[in-house]
């Protein structure tokens, strides 16, 4: 029992020895405790609120591009108000903390120029919506589907299924080519070849009726241009 005491005793002491003093705040390891304990209660509680944000603008007429991406800034907005609110609750000192983000921000000026980069556009394609979540691009000669916008990269899912990370910069810095801007409805060319000698109409009117069993292909509206087979 004796034994035990001096270990709660230790500990205790340990648990409140400090380890830097940052301003005015002595930084123990209690208040890191807390503090990471805390920062995790909000990481959580924001996944919470945005799918309460997604559930409530789904009862709207909005774009879903546009309903992602205000779930995605109310989000950020409620970590970033969760934070400031975890640093208030531990007592730490924010003078101290403006010098500490002034000294971040030299770091981030020096060595961390592409990460800012990022972050940047990824907010500007949150607020201008040059592109959307759904949308059909060409980047930098990497084609796909938008599955996902983040605040560094977006992802993009090719026709093979592959999942390829662009750095937002891409997108705001270099030319964009949206298949699908404004409209969801996406044409695509997929060259065929056939052997010389097949009978080419044969071939075009099976991969015709192959392409309308498939229940997203339009069957009520002809694009021109039609189909294109060559020989070889």
């Amino acid at each position: 029992m004796e034994v035990m005491l001096q270990i709660v005793e230790w500990l205790d002491h340990a648990m409140h020895v400090t380890l830097i003093t940052v301003g005015k705040t002595s930084i123990t390891a209690l208040l890191l405790a807390q503090f990471v304990l805390l920062v995790a209660v909000v990481i959580l509680a924001e996944r919470f609120f945005r799918r309460w944000v997604i559930r409530m603008l789904d009862r709207t007429h909005l774009d879903p591009g546009v309903r992602f991406g205000i779930a995605r800034m109310a989000g950020y907005l409620f970590i970033l108000c969760g934070l400031y609110g975890v640093l208030q609750v531990v007592g730490f000192d924010l003078g101290a903390l403006a010098v500490l983000l002034g000294a971040v921000g030299i770091g981030i000026g020096f060595g961390l120029q592409n990460v800012a980069s990022n972050f940047i556009s990824g907010l500007i394609i949150l607020a201008e919506r040059p592109i959307a979540v759904g949308d059909r691009v060409d980047v930098d000669g990497v084609q796909g589907r938008i599955e996902r916008i983040n605040l560094r990269s977006t992802i993009l899912i090719t026709n093979d299924n592959i999942a390829v990370i662009v750095p937002n910069s891409r997108f705001i810095e270099q030319s964009v080519v949206n298949w699908s801007h404004g409209d969801p409805k996406v044409r695509i060319n997929v060259s065929v070849g056939v052997a010389y000698g097949t009978d080419t109409e044969l071939v075009k009117n099976t991969l015709i009726a192959a392409a309308l069993t498939n229940p997203d292909a339009m069957k009520d509206r002809k694009r021109p241009g039609g189909c294109h087979l060559d020989s070889i």
